[in-house]
């Protein structure tokens, strides 16, 4: 491995190589400008920084490559986009902070799919079962023994269990 990118962890090495499997077309171990372009990250609406926004970026030494340290460091640099924790959702969700959550405040912060009256039934069904004393509200405590419940259960399926609640 290149010196200097075994340290960013396997995120980083990964990253690089499905790069390069991807765009290196000639082979030669780095990405030129055109290969990159020829492959070019989208964000899927079409917005943010350009292409060559993004290479020069990368191409630190600007030799027209982009090299695995090179892309080491700049996906080292990019932000980690960590979900919310339990906690920060239930404060997120509990709009009048009483420390518990109405059925309102839980749909209201529940993510919106498409608007299917299926999504709403979902929606109440799992408020429901989160509130487990059935006192019509789900407490802190209910809510994150919820949560670890859901993310025990993907671990167990081995597939990856993702909730959240927007606000």
């Amino acid at each position: 491995m290149v010196s200097g990118v075994s340290g960013l962890g396997m995120n980083a090495s990964a990253m690089w190589q499905s790069l390069l499997q991807k765009a290196d077309t000639n082979g030669d171990g780095q990405i030129s400008k055109a290969e990159f372009v020829a492959n070019k990250p989208t964000d899927g609406q079409g917005q943010g920084p350009s292409v060559d926004d993004i290479f020069s970026k990368i191409d630190t030494n600007k030799d027209g490559f982009i090299t695995q340290d090179e892309n080491a460091v700049f996906v080292a640099s990019m932000p980690t986009m960590q979900p919310p924790s339990p906690e920060e959702m239930f404060t997120k969700a509990d709009t009048n902070g009483d420390g518990k959550l109405s059925k309102a405040e839980f749909v209201a912060a529940a993510p919106k799919g498409d608007s299917s009256s299926s999504t709403a039934t979902d929606t109440n069904k799992i408020f429901d079962a989160m509130d487990t004393n059935q006192d019509g509200v789900v407490s802190q405590a209910e809510f994150q023994a919820a949560m670890m419940k859901m993310a025990q259960n993907g671990l167990n399926t081995g597939q990856e269990s993702t909730v959240s609640i927007t606000a």
